[in-house]
């Protein structure tokens, strides 16, 4: 027998006898990644409101684009899942790949893209040049073109958040897609 198919014949096993991770402690965990970020959120507020410096509000979203797929394939968990004591698996009950964990990041990918092109909308508005306050730049922000697009993509992700709290070994639509489990150490 093949490698592959001995690991295959073994991991499978260790992967189905694993705890799954349900949506709370899910949950948990990514408020504390939510937690660990902060600095990088305030500096993206600093951007918008303060300086209206397009590269750097560009540049604050870089690390969300990179935190949540290479911990998960360099450690198999994100702080916040190490924190409590879950990780990601692929079916072999190893971490996931970089491709993997970047694919079970697809549905926050495409809700970054829509950020990015409203960013780029915003900030291309002379209104929000000229804007002052707060809640002039919130306004300006929510009559952009794809606000709508936002919020489906915002319930789309919730719903395939929550999933875990219902299906078979507390799997998302996310691990489904990418081959992945959420376990318990």
């Amino acid at each position: 027998m093949t490698d592959a198919i001995l690991t295959r014949e073994y991991a499978e096993p260790a992967v189905l006898a694993a705890r799954p991770a349900g949506f709370w402690i899910r949950a948990l965990a990514s408020s504390v990644d939510g937690i660990i970020l902060i600095p990088v959120v305030a500096l993206s507020f600093y951007a918008v409101f303060a300086t209206k410096l397009l590269w750097l509000c560009l540049l604050t979203k870089i690390p969300g684009l990179l935190y949540k797929p290479l911990m998960e394939a360099n450690y198999g968990a994100t702080l916040g899942k190490m924190a409590c004591g879950i990780k990601v698996v692929d079916e072999f009950g190893q971490k996931p790949s970089v491709a993997r964990a970047y694919l079970r990041f697809v549905p926050f990918l495409i809700a970054s893209l829509i950020d990015f092109v409203s960013t780029f909308w915003l900030f291309s508005q002379p209104q929000f040049q000229a804007a002052t306050g707060f809640l002039e730049i919130g306004e300006i922000a929510n009559a952009g073109p794809l606000q709508l697009t936002n919020t489906i993509v915002g319930w789309l992700i919730l719903i395939d958040c929550v999933t875990a709290a219902f299906t078979n070994r507390k799997r998302a639509i996310h691990d489904m897609f990418a081959n992945t489990y959420c376990v318990y150490k």
